[in-house]
């Protein structure tokens, strides 16, 4: 019965808690008003502005990523989820491809096959000069990219 008592006072009181915080965010008052990561904007009257980071999900992705035989990717985020690749998959020149964010990976299409270049190990890829790595992009076994 203590025990319930207790975890009764306890889930109230952390209630309370969250409750009084809530109400102390979301209330007008006289300080700076707060952004929308609870920190105060203590600016002078004429906002700041800071430059907006690209929001693309695999930008530390940014680089070459080395391949076999000549091969590479070279990834630059290009922001609101699109990238340039810069590709050599093959004897060919390289190619230029636009990416877009998908939940895996970059989405692209090359030779109006759509294709996913995604993380996985130089096991995956199956290149014998890759095996061994762990940072790696593979596009479909036998073509993959690693870093250097």
């Amino acid at each position: 019965m203590a025990s319930s008592s207790i975890y009764h006072l306890t889930v109230t009181g952390l209630l309370s808690a969250m409750l009084a915080t809530m109400t102390t965010v979301g209330c007008s008052s006289t300080e700076s008003p707060v952004d929308e990561r609870g920190v105060a904007d203590r600016s002078p009257i004429e906002k700041q502005t800071v430059p907006h980071a690209p929001d693309n999900r695999f930008a530390s992705w940014k680089g070459r990523w080395v391949g076999v035989e000549g091969m590479y990717v070279d990834i630059e985020p290009l922001g609101k989820g699109t990238y340039r690749l810069e590709m050599r998959n093959g004897v060919d020149e390289a190619k230029i491809y636009t990416g877009t964010d998908d939940p895996h990976g970059i989405r692209f299409t090359r030779d109006q096959t759509p294709l996913l270049l995604y993380p996985t190990s130089g096991e995956e890829i199956d290149l014998k000069n890759l095996r061994g790595k762990k940072d790696c992009l593979i596009v479909k076994q036998h073509e993959g990219y690693c870093r250097a």
